[in-house]
């Protein structure tokens, strides 16, 4: 594969996995309501504004969040260093698998909701859904700077 079809590649699955995430994100709200939502961003926000604020702006985050890395890939011209284009390339893939995953999840979810007896599915607090996506940021903190100390020392040893 030559780059153009690797960037034209990753910025089709950037968009595949914002619309599967969204679509799903829809289906789960309109048949579930937003009482079994663990977004953190939307649990803050829906406790000081109404739960259509709540969407639209989580909307405007998701969205912006994708249109800037689909314009960072294509207007990204690395210099110097290729650590700034490794990390959007990270990002970028990094991105596309929580969509994905979001998107499952809504799914999931969804199934567990529909195939189960009422009120055996719990919905989580909002101190719980915190406490879980912070580990997660966390862990995934701890990747990132390896990440980035794996390619710095890459980059001293065989930079030509």
């Amino acid at each position: 594969m030559n780059r153009r079809a690797i960037l034209w590649t990753l910025i089709s699955l950037v968009l595949f996995s914002c619309l599967f995430d969204v679509a799903t994100f829809f289906y789960f709200m309109s048949n579930n309501g937003s009482n079994f939502e663990s977004n953190p961003i939307f649990l803050f926000l829906s406790s000081y504004m109404n739960i259509t604020l709540s969407i639209i702006l989580i909307l405007l985050f998701k969205l912006s969040v994708n249109g800037l890395l689909i314009w960072a890939l294509l207007t990204y011209k690395p210099s110097g260093t290729h650590l700034g284009a490794y990390f959007l390339v990270f990002a970028t893939i990094i991105g596309i698998i929580i969509q994905f995953y979001g998107g499952y999840t809504n799914l999931l979810v969804h199934n567990l909701i529909v195939n189960s007896t009422p009120g055996s599915v719990i919905p989580l607090s909002s101190s719980e859904s915190y406490s879980i996506f912070a580990t997660i940021y966390i862990i995934y903190g701890i990747v990132v700077i390896f990440e980035a100390l794996v390619f710095w020392l890459y980059e001293k040893i065989y930079r030509i």
